[in-house]
């Protein structure tokens, strides 16, 4: 209830993210840590490895 009477802070206002209002306010934000099997794609070949990966080939290293 807090958060939806505060009014947009200069942060919010220029990048449009609603979060920053919290973050001015002094608000602590948190998220929990969620463990997952994840792949950066950057390359050319990590997505060649992900899509090896998602067609079930076993020529791949995670």
């Amino acid at each position: 209830m807090r958060f939806a009477t505060m009014p947009p802070g200069r942060l919010e206002q220029a990048e449009k993210l609603e979060q920053l209002r919290a973050l001015e306010a002094g608000v602590r934000i948190m998220a929990p840590a969620v463990e997952s099997d994840t792949i950066s794609v950057d390359t050319t070949e990590d997505l060649e490895r992900v899509r090896s990966i998602m067609e079930g080939r076993a020529d791949h290293a995670v």
